[in-house]
């Protein structure tokens, strides 16, 4: 018999960690005690004094650790008078099953003594493999080995690197032909424990894969394993390429062999090549023979090429074509960075309409939604992995929700609203008006009002949602009078004091230079002449898409401030370019309907075809960069706020407006 991997098992480790093998009675177990493979086994789950207590709508997973893997299946359960109860089959080769609870975003996983259980063949036997499963299931340091979203932070269920060493080795002693299939977890935890002491140990354990793969071929993973446990933790550049030699020899079109060839194109700099090389690649080393092997060379550079011969096309010459083409080559992590910029930017900017982006947006996120997982992924259920996609890229499968709504397809807008809510809750006003427009469309008219107001509460409301609040007031109370406290009352004042906090912090007092301005109607204005009032500036451009969502807010404050001739606002168009940029402006301003005071950047006086002099005269004495800039200044002439970018909320940013304001006017008084 082979030496086993481990030299001694860490001794006093195991009387504090309870065996998989043992369920939890009280709220969860086997109702037929034993789980063995090949037949069905019914559990009982009850969720009193669990985190799950007193939910009505529990849902349950079963994870299978088999072939070294784990696989995921959702659980039919059944509500008892006794509790929730599931049966499932199982599969020969499933060395562990560990059951997950889940109710909205709560779940419970059994906690310190988890809901974890070894299984057993006909005669009563544990299968090979389940010691391992067993111990990366709760592996702090090797979560990428475990079940995703299993664990978290809050549990005391998470075991430490001398512990996942008892368990290796408790798997080699019991089961010496598990040796080779644990090489990449055990170097992996060996160098880590220690980097300079385990190399003897890794070099045995390479010297025994080597040994297996004379006496009888190993297929290919094996070997490359070898090799990069060689390069990686022994840093042995003699042997790693002793090693790679053999691979590429024995394994031409195999994983060394591709790995060799990504990092070769994707170091190309001409692009027409880089694409032709590409194409040469993939029926060298076709997509489907190699799913599911992410190695790092793959994880670090593949994506990018496709990024840069697809991008190439659909944003230079404006052609969707390569998108589809190597649609099923990219990888999955790229088709998110590919939604986003050739859906997201542009419908966030307005560039293209929903009408347009809607086929685009549907093939990338069914693409993502319904594409095979493999390694960490492969053990989600359909159910977790489109939870996890929507909990990740929430503002993805919002702009994705927006465009099918503006499509008329509120069913299925109104599905993924749902699914959104949780991760959006109240707190943002983009989420906000979305969701109060799909009640409507959805004719749930009576959520409507409360929706919004705990939306206000927030302060995270748009103009609509306001004037959809204000009839409502109306309504009720048969005027107007009172509103603007009822609306006031509404914000929370932690939310009050947090924001006039940050937008007092952000306060100065610096002379600032006056310029004179061309207006949108063709006159000029003098910027100097308006001493003694407040000047807001709002400096923005009509390709910028924070500019343009921040607008609203804007017009909510000039609305508040409409009749009082103090407080002027000017809305500084810069940094166009398009030689017909003051009729596109003018366009853009009717058909939103702003009444702003809309002025334009003066030009260059060393290049006059650049407008930005003003706004660069003041990023340089203040030290900033980025649109939307806004700015406030007293009727001193001094600059008192200033600000850069937007923050999502149209009511708060009509309210940081308005405390600086009103401030400055309570100033000397």
């Amino acid at each position: 018999m082979k030496k086993a991997l481990f030299i001694t098992a860490i001794l006093g480790i195991a009387t504090s960690t309870m065996w998989a093998d043992e369920p939890v009675k009280k709220n969860w177990e086997a109702i037929d005690g034993e789980f063995v493979v090949g037949k069905a086994t019914t559990t009982i789950y009850r969720p009193e004094n669990t985190p799950l207590a007193g939910e009505q709508d529990i849902k349950g997973t079963v994870y299978f650790w088999q072939d070294y893997k784990w696989i995921g299946e959702e659980l039919n359960l059944q509500k008892t008078d006794t509790g929730w109860v599931s049966t499932v089959s199982l599969p020969k080769k499933v060395a562990l099953v560990a059951y997950k609870y889940r109710a909205g975003n709560k779940y419970d996983n059994g906690g310190s003594v988890t809901y974890a259980y070894y299984t057993r063949d006909a005669k009563g036997k544990t299968l090979p493999s389940a010691n391992v499963g067993w111990a990366l299931l709760r592996a702090r340091n090797m979560q990428e080995y475990s079940v995703p979203y299993y664990m978290n932070d809050s549990t005391d269920m998470w075991i430490e690197d001398d512990v996942v060493r008892f368990w290796l080795n408790q798997e080699v002693r019991y089961h010496p032909e598990s040796r080779k299939e644990i090489f990449e977890y055990a170097t992996n935890l060996l160098h880590r424990i220690d980097p300079e002491g385990s190399k003897e140990r890794i070099r045995k354990e390479i010297d025994f894969i080597l040994s297996l793969d004379a006496e009888k071929k190993l297929p290919e993973i094996y070997l490359y394993r070898c090799h990069t446990a060689a390069e990686k933790y022994l840093r042995d550049k003699e042997l790693a390429r002793s090693l790679e030699n053999m691979i590429l020899k024995r394994h031409p079109k195999g994983i060394l062999a591709r790995d060799k060839e990504i990092f070769r194109i994707y170091k190309l700099e001409d692009m027409a090549e880089k694409e032709v090389e590409l194409n040469k690649f993939l029926k060298k080393f076709p997509t489907k023979k190699f799913r599911g092997i992410e190695t790092e060379a793959y994880n670090l550079y593949y994506g990018h090429i496709y990024r840069a011969v697809v991008y190439t096309h659909v944003i230079a010459d404006k052609n969707n074509d390569m998108m589809y083409k190597y649609l099923p080559d990219v990888p999955t992590d790229m088709l998110a960075t590919f939604f986003w910029h050739l859906v997201q930017i542009p419908y966030n900017n307005k560039q293209t309409s929903a009408q347009e982006l809607l086929p685009h947006a549907r093939t990338l996120m069914t693409e993502i939604a319904e594409r095979e997982r493999y390694g960490y992924w492969a053990a989600v259920t359909d159910t977790e992995w489109l939870q996890h996609l929507i909990s990740r890229r929430k503002d993805s499968y919002l702009v994705y929700a927006q465009i099918l709504n503006e499509n008329d397809l509120i069913d299925e807008a109104a599905v993924l609203a749902e699914q959104l809510k949780p991760y959006y809750g109240t707190k943002s006003a983009d989420f906000n008006d979305f969701y109060v427009e799909i009640l409507e469309k959805s004719d749930r008219h009576a959520e409507v009002v409360a929706y919004i107001e705990s939306g206000v509460k927030e302060n995270a409301a748009s103009p609509a949602m306001l004037d959809v609040l204000k009839q409502a007031y109306v309504a009720r109370t048969g005027s107007e009078k009172g509103y603007n406290n009822y609306i006031d009352d509404l914000k929370s004042d932690e939310a009050k004091k947090a924001l006039k906090a940050r937008v007092m912090e952000e306060m100065c007092n610096a002379p600032i230079q006056l310029f004179e301005v061309e207006a949108l109607e063709g006159h000029r204005i003098d910027m100097g002449a308006l001493r003694g009032k407040i000047i807001v500036l709002d400096f923005w451009a009509t390709w910028c898409g924070p500019c343009k969502r921040a607008m609203p807010g804007m017009q909510m404050a000039v609305n508040k401030y409409a009749d009082d001739e103090n407080v002027q606002f000017f809305f500084v168009a810069t940094q166009e370019t398009d030689p017909k940029f003051k009729e596109k402006i003018a366009a853009f301003i009717a058909e939103k309907g702003y009444n702003f005071q809309v002025v334009f950047d003066e030009p260059r006086p060393d290049d006059a075809k650049y407008r930005d002099y003003i706004y660069n005269t003041y990023a340089k004495a203040f030290h900033f960069s980025g649109i939307p800039q806004k700015m406030i200044i007293d009727g001193n002439g001094n600059l008192r706020w200033r600000s850069t970018g937007y923050y999502g909320s149209p009511s708060a940013l009509c309210d940081e407006i308005s405390y600086i304001i009103e401030y400055l006017k309570n100033e000397n008084k």
